[in-house]
């Protein structure tokens, strides 16, 4: 699909590409000269809040859906339009090519909508992916909150192009969903002409598009837990069935589970948790042994979801299945002998019969 005019251009290599777009867009609407704005220090306020209620039914709004780099759907009012291509670009804040792109537009006559889809090494804070590059000193930013759009803990940066008569919306949103080194971040940037008096219209609605933003997998998410009010049991409260032949053995560090003198175990380890951090991520940190291969696929452990993890750097040793309730989480290593064995033959009936 052509671009219509439109720049391909990552969010992370604004400037002029931004202006260039909306001069594309709203032909025959002339730039106001430059507006002074006040002097003062960028506020930057820790606050969590939700996003605004939805003030008009979404209902007959038309439904953009992105299913191949994050998988997430939006609606949007049937009186815009949206269409997006794939492009490549590089990241002047990550080390690695950011080359999985969605460049998507949704122009309302004098506003525009644009999101990138990115992957952010982790050694750079997502503060310092969101925010402008000081070398954009005409960028002023006024305010920076933390609303929580979907169940993900996204940031959102109220900024103004000081002589461009330009203000807007950036909102980042990170999903904690590739590994302990880097993750998908969700870029986008709504921005609008300063003194146009349909500006509270523009705002309003995309906070209405934010209200309806979803994710369509698990994976797509930053993996925090369903959440709880009750929190998990200590080690030594856990409950399960054992087969005949089976045993457990508890100490103040470990609940060991095995056949009697037949190979093979489970081997049960419990740790603080706080849900703000990502269950994958959480693991990769506690255990060290998640590399580049490492990945993960949802299991059902007992009576938690949680996940198995592949490919680990553990010197040979079998699958490790991870999952979290409350303030509690759960890692089981395993240890699977050559076949056949009594072990392969009911493991999964003790995973199943584990309540945390």
């Amino acid at each position: 699909m052509k671009n219509k005019g439109f720049a391909t251009y990552s969010l992370h290599e604004r400037g002029f590409a931004h202006i260039l777009v909306l001069i594309i867009v709203v032909i025959g609407i002339g730039l106001v000269g430059y507006f002074s704005w006040q002097k003062g220090l960028i506020k930057t306020v820790r606050n969590d809040t939700a996003l605004p209620a939805p003030t008009v039914s979404t209902k007959d709004w038309k439904v953009y859906k992105e299913e191949k780099f994050a998988g997430f759907e939006f609606s949007y009012p049937d009186n815009w339009f949206f269409e997006s291509d794939p492009v490549t670009s590089y990241s002047k804040l990550s080390t690695s090519p950011m080359d999985k792109f969605v460049y998507g537009k949704l122009p309302t006559g004098n506003a525009v909508l644009i999101i990138d889809i990115g992957y952010r090494n982790k050694e750079i804070t997502i503060e310092d992916w969101c925010h402008f590059h000081p070398n954009f000193k005409s960028v002023k930013e006024f305010s920076t909150t933390y609303p929580e759009i979907n169940g993900i803990n996204a940031l959102r940066i109220k900024y103004a192009w000081e002589d461009k008569n330009i203000e807007g919306e950036h909102i980042c949103l990170p999903l904690n969903n590739i590994n302990q080194n880097s993750e998908t971040v969700i870029d986008l940037d709504f921005y609008y002409y300063k003194n146009d008096p349909r500006k509270d219209y523009y705002l309003q609605t995309f906070d209405q598009i934010l209200s309806t933003f979803k994710f369509l997998n698990e994976n797509s998410l930053n993996d925090r837990p369903p959440k709880t009010n009750q929190d998990g049991a200590n080690l030594q409260n856990i409950s399960y069935t054992l087969p005949n032949e089976w045993e457990a053995k508890l100490d103040d560090k470990v609940l060991f589970i095995s056949p009697i003198n037949k190979g093979g175990y489970l081997f049960i380890k419990v740790y603080d948790y706080s849900e703000k951090t990502g269950r994958r991520e959480f693991y990769c940190q506690i255990t060290k042994k998640c590399i580049d291969a490492t990945y993960f696929s949802e299991f059902q452990i007992g009576n938690i979801s949680g996940y198995k993890a592949n490919a680990l750097d553990n010197s040979g040793g079998g699958a490790e299945y991870f999952g979290s309730k409350g303030n509690k989480f759960y890692i089981i290593s395993s240890y699977n002998p050559p076949s056949p064995n009594e072990f392969e033959n009911n493991y999964k009936n003790v995973l199943d019969s584990l309540i945390f």
